[in-house]
C-alpha cells in the first residue's frame, strides 16, 4: 500500500453519503494521488457539485480498483459480497459501509474512538457499522469502561437521509404536497408529518432489520457479546441526523456529575447541555458536526442514568467514520513498513 499518496475509489459516489466522502476528504486534506469517483455498478456516470467543486462519476468497471490503495464502498448491501473481493483481490483495502460483512467474524467493525486497536487485524475489508451505532457506542464506551454496563435501552429518532438519496428527496416532494394539499388525506404509513416506528425490513423475530443491526453491531464493538440491549428505531421527518434516547444501567454506582465528568473526556463527544438556557442536541445542531453531541445526561437511580444522543448519520454514522478508519490504517502501515 502506498501510504504517502494512495489511490483512492469511491464506488457509490453519487450517493450521499458518497457526496460526503468526497466532502470530508478534502476537508481534512486526505494524502492521495488520485481520486476514482464511480457510480453504483449498473449506474451512470454523472456530474457532481461539492462544496463549489464538479466532480465527474464514471460507470463502474472491474478495471477501476487496479492500483489501488484503499475503496470506500458506499453502495446497496446486496452489491457488496460481489464487488469488494475483487478490489481486495487487486490488493486494495476495503472500507465497506454496506451491512454484509459487519457481522462477520474475520471482519473488524470499527468505531475509531471505540475500537481502533481491531483495525489491525483486517484480512482485506474493514465494515462501518449502521449509522445509528456509531453515535450510540461512541457515548456508551466511556460509560462502559469505567462504570460497566448491565442493560441498554434505546428509542432512536432517525433522519431520511439514512434511507439515501432517492427517500430524501421523495420526503420532501411529499411534505410539499401535504401543504399544498392543506394536510387532507395523509397517508398514515407515509413519513412526512409523521413517525414510522418501522425502520428497515422486519426480521419476523419482533424487531426490524435496524433494530437488530443496533442490537448486534453495539455488541461487537463493544467487545460485550451478551449486552442486553432493547431497541425501538422510528424514522422521523427530519431531513439529517439521527437522534437517540438512551437509558441504562451500569454495573457499578455512580455519583451525581460522574456521568458528565467521563462524557466531556471522551473522544469525539461533546455535551451541550445547559437545560436553564434550552441548550441540548437537536439534529440541526448536529447537522455538519463531527463530533457526538450528548445531553439530557441524568441519574435516575444510584446506578441507572440517560442520555440524549444525536449524531449527523452522513458524516459520523457513515463518511467521516470512514474517512478516520483509512487515516488510522495509513498510519498502521507506515508504522509497520518502518
Amino acid at each position: 500500500m502506498n501510504t504517502d499518496k494512495p489511490i483512492i475509489v469511491i464506488l457509490g459516489a453519487s450517493g450521499l453519503v458518497g457526496q460526503t466522502l468526497i466532502s470530508i476528504l478534502n476537508q481534512r486534506e486526505f494524502p492521495r494521488d488520485e481520486l476514482r469517483l464511480c457510480s453504483s455498478p449498473g449506474g451512470d456516470g454523472k456530474q457532481l457539485a461539492i462544496d463549489g467543486k464538479t466532480y465527474s462519476t464514471m460507470p463502474f468497471e472491474e478495471s477501476v480498483f487496479d492500483g489501488a490503495d484503499i475503496v470506500f464502498f458506499s453502495g446497496p448491501d446486496d452489491l457488496a459480497p460481489q464487488y469488494a473481493p475483487m478490489a481486495i483481490n487487486k490488493g486494495a483495502v476495503v472500507i465497506d459501509n454496506s451491512a454484509h460483512f459487519r457481522m462477520k467474524p474475520s471482519v473488524p467493525l470499527i468505531v475509531p474512538e471505540v475500537n481502533a486497536h481491531a483495525i489491525s487485524k483486517h484480512s482485506g475489508i474493514i465494515a462501518n457499522p449502521n449509522c445509528t451505532t456509531s453515535g450510540l457506542v461512541c457515548a456508551l464506551a466511556p460509560i462502559r469502561e469505567k462504570l460497566g454496563l448491565e442493560w441498554v435501552s434505546a428509542a432512536s429518532y432517525q433522519a431520511i437521509s439514512g434511507a439515501g438519496l432517492k427517500q430524501k428527496n421523495d420526503f420532501i416532494a411529499g411534505t410539499k404536497k401535504a401543504i399544498e394539499d392543506n394536510f387532507q388525506n395523509p397517508d398514515p404509513y407515509e413519513l412526512p408529518f409523521n413517525l414510522i416506528p418501522a425502520v428497515g425490513s422486519y426480521t419476523g423475530v419482533q424487531n426490524f432489520s435496524e433494530e437488530e443491526r443496533l442490537i448486534n453491531e453495539t455488541r461487537k464493538i463493544l467487545e460485550q457479546p451478551t449486552l442486553k440491549i432493547y431497541p425501538t428505531c422510528v424514522r422521523v421527518p427530519v431531513i439529517n441526523a439521527h437522534s437517540i434516547a438512551v437509558t441504562f444501567k451500569t454495573s457499578e454506582n455512580f455519583k451525581e456529575g460522574e456521568l458528565e465528568y467521563i462524557l466531556n473526556n471522551a473522544d469525539g463527544v461533546r455535551i451541550v447541555d445547559d437545560l436553564t438556557n434550552r441548550r441540548f442536541p437537536t439534529p440541526v445542531s448536529a447537522d455538519g458536526i463531527d463530533d457526538v453531541l450528548v445531553g439530557r445526561i441524568r441519574r435516575f437511580e444510584e446506578n441507572i442514568g440517560g442520555m440524549w444522543v444525536v449524531a449527523d448519520n452522513l458524516r459520523k454514522g457513515a463518511a467521516l467514520n470512514s474517512i478516520q478508519i483509512a487515516e488510522i490504517l495509513l498510519k498502521h502501515e507506515r508504522e509497520k513498513n518502518g
